[in-house]
């Protein structure tokens, strides 16, 4: 990821492992502030790396609003976009993206991961809570 960059994805499926995940009930900035980083991780701009993964949180191009339980995910207002450089990060991506979801859950905000290895992610990535449980996550 760098400067000067057009924006975008940030691979392609084939490329790396790849994880996107919609966000509903906070801005971008709370959801920045809701991923689970060791101290001395900021983000720069809307991006940070993540023990060698790569994170970018922003305002998801395809939503038209706020984002309710009622609207398809895919359209919910913040996308975090997660990319590792190759399969050999694939494991610590999972612990970073579950962790980033149990923390989203636990405050409250909706949150859907949608990726390859939704399987091994809790509530398959949340695509399995029902629309009165994605915001609370796996009890």
């Amino acid at each position: 990821m760098g400067q000067g960059v057009p924006r975008g994805p940030l691979r392609t499926p084939a490329d790396s492992p790849y994880c996107k995940v919609f966000v509903a009930g906070v801005g971008v900035r709370s959801a920045r502030g809701l991923l689970p980083l060791e101290p001395g991780v900021s983000f720069q701009e809307d991006e940070a790396d993540v023990r060698g993964i790569d994170v970018e949180v922003r305002r998801n191009p395809d939503s038209s609003g706020e984002g309710t339980f009622d609207e398809d995910f895919l359209f919910w207002p913040v996308l975090i976009e997660i990319e590792a450089e190759d399969d050999s990060f694939l494991p610590g991506m999972i612990v970073l993206v579950t962790d980033l979801l149990h923390s989203l859950w636990r405050a409250g905000a909706p949150a859907v991961a949608a990726c390859d290895f939704e399987d091994r992610l809790p509530w398959s990535g949340g695509i399995r809570c029902g629309s009165s449980d994605v915001g609370r996550g796996p009890r």
